[in-house]
């Protein structure tokens, strides 16, 4: 008799609108254990509810395990079920990875490679504050842009091209006297 191919089930919160992150999830791990698996099926659930089973045992529980998993560790419960002998490549790292909005994940605390901000470059919640800052700053100055503009339409005063962008050039007016 020949063994059936695991299945795999994640059941989601439909009030919660969790299906795009079950899906992805579920995209996931067909990328990861391909053939070697049945299925992975999308069960849809309420009461926010996002529990993955493998092989009928329970490898995630947002409720149990304080939040959504990070998708590494995902792989690893589901393989330490399906496949145990099977390795993640790049998953397969000496430090752990922390469940998403775990404290530890935001912060960093308790890793053994935690890194400065500057270190992490473009990674991480650390790592967008440089485009937070650049679009906030893009933001003023269009603000100061269209104050200029309001300002100079109820006037009726010429707008010279220097002052939109901060230095006045005389020769550069867009409307002449």
């Amino acid at each position: 008799m020949t063994e059936s191919k695991p299945r795999i089930a994640i059941e989601y919160c439909t009030q919660c609108q969790w299906l795009l992150r079950a899906g992805w999830m579920a995209q996931e791990l067909l990328n990861t254990f391909g053939t070697d698996i049945g299925e992975v099926a999308l069960v849809p659930g309420t009461g926010g509810v996002f529990r993955v089973t493998a092989h009928n045992t329970v490898v995630w529980d947002r409720k149990q395990d304080s939040g959504f998993p990070d998708i590494v560790t995902l792989k690893k419960r589901v393989r330490d079920v399906v496949d145990p002998a099977r390795h993640l490549g790049h998953a397969d790292r000496a430090h752990p990875v922390e469940p998403w909005g775990s404290p530890r994940r935001r912060t960093g605390a308790g890793r053994a490679d935690a890194r400065s901000s500057a270190e992490v470059g473009h990674r991480g919640i650390q790592g967008a504050r440089p485009q937070f800052e650049i679009a906030v700053g893009v933001l003023a100055v269009l603000w100061q842009l269209l104050t200029k503009l309001y300002a100079r339409e109820h006037d009726e005063s010429p707008i010279p091209v220097g002052d939109l962008v901060g230095t006045h050039h005389p020769e550069s007016a867009l409307v002449e006297n």
